[in-house]
């Protein structure tokens, strides 16, 4: 059965028109618009969840100007779902807040322009959407109007992120004068033959990408979005920065056309990797080491597009949304464990525990990939098995320093390494099959600079657990704590989180 236009945007249209009926509201009481606002989320996710049901059951959702397909049904429901579950959770929050009815208008109009953007068949809307979406989200970043820093906030993620809609802007004028049609399908297909406009657009793409997800060299505005208050946060980490990796995977074919750009993403992607998870590891606010924390995990998910791994990206989309949405909304709750356990002895991590844990993932861990390896899994599903691997080390490693587990902590690294290489492969195959019609299967095979980037990070997770070289080393690594600390911002500055009395409470 065909759906044409009108159900496909509905989610999208839903929630614009709920957040400017909200943001209109002047007579009302607070109560009302607050009460009113969640309901037209209900509303939104209830629609989702039925565009989703009818994508996955085969049903044929399509129309000149907007679409629903697997890939976008996947995110329009974990994107209407955190959304729902934020503004649950603002209701309280914001309560009492001066600029409460403004502030559900917006973060509303975020979520409506997201998923108008996820639905749009047609570059004039996913464009309109996207660039909507990034002034929505300054808005809320300069919530507080009387804030200095708010403002200089806002005025940094609007400069950073134009950059990127500029870019997108360029490639659409580019792909309608080159293939003479506005179709995002047609636009695909006529770029996935190569040449120099497709170059062109890759690049262009890819600079979009960049921007949205805060990517090196632009990623310097989402750690300053602390500004914004908290479920702000939460839908942003969990939605607004997924938007490059829907980007790159839509334009999955014109991607694999161009080998020197996905190289560039992968590389891109790697450094981001790696210095949004040493950038996180210093922070000593919770919201900014969170922040730290998305550009890392953002890193990967560039990583894995940079492979041709689109599914795969898609996969860690999901996951992390749903999980970085968790904990920023709980990160009222870490700031309070933190007081209530200042008095608490200290983690103290022995190199001794640490060296073994290292050895027992490394054996086991080890033995898992050559026997995946012997198995004739797909290299590129080994590579990003060795990546999981490594994240699962450093949480392993984590768990053998707690104070109140003194003797379980190196049976647990072993069955998180186990349990946890089979969660993930078997989420991969999962993705694979749900989004084969959409998206391509890896075609490229890893390389050299493809196995550098894990032997890189395997050496630095070592000299980092263990000690290695730690008083020859001593000057090099405070100069890197102070730069990792200060990264992207200035000291006076520090102290500009939105920290509403939700937070402590």
């Amino acid at each position: 059965m065909a759906y044409m236009d009108p159900l496909a945007v509905l989610p999208g249209l839903v929630a614009l028109i709920g957040a400017l009926a909200v943001g209109a509201m002047t007579s009302a009481q607070p109560n009302g618009i607050v009460r009113f606002a969640v309901l037209i989320q209900k509303v939104v996710f209830l629609a989702a969840a039925v565009l989703a049901v009818l994508a996955f059951s085969g049903n044929t959702i399509a129309g000149a100007a907007f679409a629903v397909d697997r890939l976008s049904a996947v995110i329009l429901f974990v994107t209407s779902g955190i959304s729902l579950t934020v503004h649950a959770f603002s209701v309280r929050y914001m309560d009492g807040d001066a600029a409460q009815q403004r502030f559900f208008r917006d973060i509303g109009l975020m979520t409506g322009t997201i998923l108008v953007m996820v639905t749009a068949a047609d570059v004039i809307p996913f464009v309109v959407a996207w660039v909507a979406a990034s002034w929505a989200l300054a808005s809320l970043i300069g919530h507080r109007r009387d804030w200095a820093a708010a403002r200089a906030s806002r005025r940094k993620t609007v400069t950073f992120l134009s950059v990127g809609d500029v870019a997108l802007i360029a490639a659409a004028v580019l792909a309608v004068a080159s293939f003479g049609t506005t179709n995002l399908a047609g636009i695909v297909e006529a770029a996935a033959a190569g040449g120099t406009t497709t170059l062109a657009l890759a690049i262009l793409l890819l600079v979009a990408a960049i921007a949205k997800s805060a990517q090196l060299p632009l990623q310097g505005w989402l750690p300053d979005t602390m500004t914004a208050p908290t479920p702000v946060s939460a839908l942003m980490h969990a939605g607004f920065v997924n938007a490059g990796g829907y980007l790159l995977a839509r334009f999955a074919d014109l991607f694999l056309a161009q080998p020197a750009v996905l190289m560039t993403a992968f590389i891109v992607g790697a450094l981001t990797a790696l210095i949004g998870s040493a950038a996180m590891l210093v922070q000593s606010d919770v919201k900014r080491s969170l922040a730290y924390s998305t550009v890392g995990q953002m890193g990967f998910m560039v990583m894995q597009c940079g492979l041709g791994a689109f599914f795969a990206a898609i996969y860690h989309l999901v996951v992390h949304g749903v999980f970085k949405a968790t904990l920023f909304l709980g990160a009222g709750s870490v700031i309070q464990n933190a007081r209530d356990l200042k008095n608490a002895p200290a983690a103290r991590a022995k190199n001794g525990n640490a060296a073994a844990a290292l050895a027992a993932i490394a054996v086991i861990g080890g033995g898992g990939l050559a026997v995946l390896a012997h198995a004739g899994v797909n290299p590129t599903a080994l590579l990003l098995s060795v990546f999981a691997l490594l994240a699962m080390t450093q949480a392993a490693i984590t768990w053998t320093r707690h104070p109140e587990l003194p003797g379980s902590g190196l049976g647990f690294a072993a069955v998180t390494v186990v349990v946890g290489l089979a969660v993930y492969l078997g989420g991969l195959a999962v993705f694979a099959g749900l989004l084969a019609a959409e998206l391509p299967m890896p075609v490229v095979q890893p390389g050299v600079v493809h196995w550098l980037v894990p032997t890189v990070f395997v050496v630095l997770l070592a000299i980092s657990l263990l000690g290695i070289g730690r008083e020859g080393m001593g000057r090099l690594r405070d100069w890197l704590y102070v730069r990792l600390l200060f990264l992207d911002t200035r000291p006076k500055s520090m102290t500009s989180t939105f920290t509403h009395r939700a937070d402590a409470a």
